[in-house]
């Protein structure tokens, strides 16, 4: 379960925190909380050895604080009668996300034994106030420049061709993309732009 993820493909190579329950040996199945870092994974709160290691239900609870200390609680009673804490850690790697996601891995046994309910999400909305900044600017060829940003763009003006300008007479670029061939592993923090007329050695970075 993604609980944070700053793309919508959370299966791709997304940056975030997700709990992931079972995909140990045997009746040692445990829950543990991740982060993804670019799709790579590494633990910030392993939980106990086969809490969920026979016929896993129970109840999740994963809380953090405005500084970034995390807790991950679990209640795998049949009458929910009360959490156990499975471990803290302090973590303040990703601060934000616009999505959350549910992913099911599964032999084709059991592809129908999943069952979700009781899904709450509560906090404060994040603002982010602090504008992007161009990292690193790069001649692609004679009609294209890669744009290297400090944090990820959003789509709606971040695509948008009018916000973007060259100087020696080139003006707006014809388009602009995510690096990346397709949705699932776009580089959301660098922009492909193009130009329709060729400009030669004509590029210059103030």
């Amino acid at each position: 379960m993604h609980l944070v993820s700053d793309n919508a493909y959370v299966t791709g190579n997304n940056n975030g925190y997700f709990i992931q329950i079972g995909s140990e040996t045997g009746t040692t199945d445990k829950v543990t909380l991740y982060k993804s870092t670019n799709g790579s994974k590494s633990a910030i709160i392993s939980g106990r050895a086969g809490t969920v290691g026979t016929n896993p239900e129970g109840w999740i609870k994963v809380s953090r604080d405005s500084i970034g200390n995390w807790e991950l609680l679990l209640d795998t009673s049949v009458t929910k009668s009360g959490y156990i804490s499975e471990g803290t850690a302090l973590n303040t790697d990703f601060i934000s996300g616009d999505f959350f996601g549910i992913q099911c891995k599964y032999t084709t046994g059991r592809k129908l034994l999943f069952y979700f309910d009781s899904i709450t999400v509560t906090g404060s909305y994040y603002a982010d106030t602090i504008k992007p900044v161009l990292s690193y600017l790069s001649v692609v060829n004679s009609s294209a420049l890669e744009l290297l940003f400090s944090e990820n763009i959003e789509s709606i003006t971040g695509l948008l061709a009018t916000n973007y300008s060259a100087n020696n007479a080139a003006g707006n670029p014809s388009s602009v993309n995510y690096k990346g061939t397709d949705s699932c592993i776009h580089q959301w923090n660098q922009l492909y732009l193009e130009y329709n007329q060729h400009r030669g050695s004509k590029w210059k970075r103030n």
